[in-house]
């Protein structure tokens, strides 16, 4: 392609000088600089070049070099649905292409990508949460204190006054019945 795609330029940059300046290289068709609504730069433009061997020559000579006080980075200049251009990282750019599917949605997870229908995107996640020891262990150990247990023998109680008694569970008994039982034993 012979149209290069100029970045981080100074806010107060006109066509003209972008003209003047890229003409050193080549033969220049047009010169867009992107702007707002309100007529802001957006900071960068796009150069058309006569051939594309002259932009070749533009990108080589002005990438990474300076105008004025900002570092301006040129490359290539990319069709709107080419496959090949990175994810932006703006929060305000269109999703990825990968979101939407036929008839369902794209999950990107790793090195595999799976085709999954809407409603299977809440199951998808449940199963690979429940196969996850790691993560188990970590919803476990991070629960709050008032579901998790202090100590691993929480429920458990060992009487120390009846040694032939086995272990018990925890009492939920008043204590009128607690003191009743302790009497009982010691008379024994």
């Amino acid at each position: 392609m012979s149209r290069i795609c100029v970045k981080n330029l100074p806010n107060y940059v006109a066509e003209d000088r972008l003209r003047d300046l890229f003409s050193q290289k080549g033969e220049i068709k047009d010169v867009k600089l992107m702007r707002t609504i309100d007529g802001k730069s957006r900071q960068f433009a796009f150069i058309g070049f006569r051939t594309e061997q002259e932009a070749q020559e533009a990108i080589q000579y002005f990438n990474k070099s300076y105008l004025d006080t900002r570092r301006i980075i040129c490359e290539i200049a990319r069709k709107v649905g080419d496959p090949d251009i990175p994810r932006p990282w703006s929060r305000h750019s269109l999703k990825n292409k990968d979101e939407v599917a036929e008839g369902g949605e794209k999950v990107s997870g790793g090195d595999s990508t799976v085709v999954i229908a809407k409603g299977q995107k809440k199951n998808l996640k449940k199963t690979s949460e429940s196969n996850d020891p790691q993560l188990q262990e970590f919803l476990q150990v991070m629960q709050p204190r008032a579901k998790s247990k202090l100590w691993a023998n929480d429920t458990l109680i060992v009487s120390t006054d009846c040694p032939n008694e086995s272990v018990k569970e925890k009492p939920t008994q008043s204590k009128k019945n607690i003191k009743e039982k302790l009497i009982e034993a010691k008379v024994r």
